[in-house]
């Protein structure tokens, strides 16, 4: 299994979009830890957020990458880290409507 950001944006409610943020195992034992310790109230695991709230979610993310270099070593270190700067980049982009919601789970 795996944790990602979702876009259900076809007519049926389906997802057309998908960011993959780290397998399940990965983000309960790194992405968790760093949640919590940058106090990220909105990037969290079984949340949502609109195009309104990017700024704040791209905030939290740089601060979860500071976490991840501070406190990470080697292969999950670059792991985490590309992750994270891929949802920086990907995120923005992901808003094809103004009303769009980005889930995550």
């Amino acid at each position: 299994m795996a944790i990602s950001v979702n876009r259900e944006g076809n007519i049926d409610g389906s997802i057309d979009l998908t960011i993959n943020i780290a397998t399940t195992q990965f983000f309960n034992e790194f992405w968790e830890k760093a949640i919590k310790d940058t106090n990220a109230e909105i990037f969290k695991e079984n949340s949502q957020f609109g195009k309104s709230q990017v700024p704040a979610v791209l905030y939290e993310l740089e601060l979860i990458k500071r976490w991840v270099e501070i406190n990470l070593l080697d292969s999950n270190r670059e792991y985490m880290k590309e992750r994270v700067e891929n949802l920086i980049d990907c995120i923005p982009t992901a808003f094809d409507k103004d009303e769009t919601i980005l889930y995550i789970y």
